[in-house]
């Protein structure tokens, strides 16, 4: 979309901690773009992580203000910081619903966000 990836998925994560490894990792290797990952945890509820490389950082793209809205979509909240944000889930099994959100809401900031300057 507009030179930047978009990148959900699953991965399996014993808890949050391990989730937001996974989440910096992505980051480091995402080059331009913004990931969307869930995991699912003990008793069914999960953890939603979303990560913004920092070139659509300085283009008004942020983790914390996307994760409200994709979180959301899958009964979930949370918040973070502008380069990775997480969210509880209280049904795992919705990720897909969160995913979806995701995309929409990503392509939207991308097609709104101002150039780089050159």
């Amino acid at each position: 979309m507009n030179g930047a990836r978009y990148v959900a998925g699953t991965v399996k994560a014993g808890d949050v901690r391990e989730l937001q490894v996974f989440g910096d990792a992505l980051r480091e290797r995402l080059g331009s773009g913004v990931g969307v990952v869930g995991s699912k945890f003990e008793g069914g509820k999960g953890g939603l992580i979303v990560v913004v490389s920092d070139d659509l950082r300085e283009r008004g793209i942020r983790a914390d203000t996307l994760i409200k809205d994709i979180a959301a979509a899958a009964g979930g909240r949370g918040g973070g910081k502008p380069h990775m944000a997480q969210a509880g889930l209280p049904d795992a099994d919705r990720f897909a619903d969160a995913a979806k959100r995701g995309l929409e809401l990503v392509g939207a900031a991308l097609g709104a966000a101002r150039a780089p300057e050159q």
